[in-house]
């Protein structure tokens, strides 16, 4: 497909690596997408990968290279575990497709650095799966900070308390629960919050956390055993931000009596907090409560879908088509996902230190 085609009249061909998030979230996205029409869905399981397939009417594949490989595919999404994003992701520049990445880009930060390096020396538009951006509570909250609503930000907390983790046997042993693989909560859910700040601030200083794996052991569906946990279900940390601003995040996957996502920035001048997508604020001296802010209908192009982060990905895809056809690697691309990389591998060396790590 040529880059001055109309993309209405000829969408971008996408194959999709990956059947778990690869089908439920990706596929659904670039369908519901105008500029994008998913072809094929490459799974390692054969008779899953079929079932899936015929369910999204997909054709597919067993072999993750036949969709790098394939003449008709324009796009190539990954959305497997992060410890095998590098060899495909450099698979495909090397065959000269438009890449996005599912979130975090990599399972360590060495790893990151060099696809970043082999996607900016390419030239091809590529960008990392961070749709949390496109949430609208959390595109306006951004909007707002950069507009100064709070005034000069010297507080930020985020707080989530999940169940999703909680039952060891029913949410059994994946590559959410090993660490080589990626896995954790640090990664799997902690990257949207550390890119939250990535996108709002330009320097992350330094940082001090903790991970913990509160059940050691889960159910290993394949040998019908208990098997040992390798990564996170819950972390705490501290980030400094500029010298002043002190930021704390705490985020488990298995408190049994959930109450939601709470992410608070705090000013001189006033507050932003969301709760549960609730986006309320207030400024000091003009009320003594806080209270809801309307969204602007801007942020809400694409109506919500079974799957509540379809309509934030395709908001994404927007900016995706846009770079495509631009010549150019729209954000959230490669270069913040090594940031937000760089920072969950220092997170890690605190773990194990006890100490404070600069984000040089």
């Amino acid at each position: 497909m040529t880059l001055d085609a109309d993309p209405i009249d000829e969408k971008l061909r996408v194959g999709i690596i990956g059947t778990g998030i690869g089908s439920l979230l990706h596929f659904p996205a670039f369908k519901l997408n105008p500029y994008f029409e998913p072809v094929k869905i490459a799974g390692l399981d054969k008779d899953r990968t079929k079932l899936i397939a015929k369910g999204l009417k997909s054709s597919y594949t067993n072999n993750w290279e036949t969709i790098i490989k394939d003449p008709e595919i324009d796009v190539v999404s990954i959305a497997t575990p992060p410890a095998l994003h590098e060899e495909m992701v450099i698979a495909a520049v090397e065959n000269e497709k438009y890449v996005l990445c599912e979130k975090p880009l990599s399972n360590n930060y060495t790893s990151a650095q060099k696809m970043t390096d082999v996607v900016e020396e390419s030239g091809i538009p590529s960008m990392i799966n961070f749709e949390f951006r496109y949430i609208p509570s959390r595109a306006y909250l951004v909007e707002l900070l950069k507009s100064k609503y709070v005034g000069d930000l010297h507080q930020v907390h985020i707080k989530i308390n999940s169940n999703y983790r909680m039952n060891p046997r029913k949410q059994g042993y994946n590559w959410w629960s090993d660490a080589s693989a990626g896995g954790g909560m640090l990664s799997g859910l902690g990257s949207h919050y550390i890119d939250l700040l990535c996108n709002i601030f330009e320097n992350i200083d330094k940082v001090s956390g903790k991970l913990f794996t509160n059940y050691a052991k889960r159910f290993n569906k394949s040998t019908g055993r208990m098997r040992k946990v390798t990564s996170d279900d819950a972390f705490s940390c501290r980030i400094e931000i500029d010298d002043q601003i002190q930021c704390t995040m705490n985020l488990s996957s298995t408190i049994g009596f959930e109450n939601g996502t709470l992410i608070e920035f705090h000013g001189n001048e006033g507050s932003l907090v969301i709760r549960d997508e609730v986006l309320t604020g207030g400024k000091i001296g003009e009320s003594d409560h806080l209270t809801a802010i309307p969204m602007p209908a801007a942020l809400s192009k694409y109506p919500v879908q079974d799957h509540p982060l379809v309509s934030p990905m395709s908001a994404l895809l927007d900016d995706f088509a846009k770079g495509i056809f631009g010549g150019v690697s729209p954000h959230p691309n490669f270069q913040d996902g090594m940031k937000v990389e760089h920072i969950i591998d220092a997170l890690r060396k605190s773990s194990k230190s006890g100490k404070w790590i600069s984000i040089d």
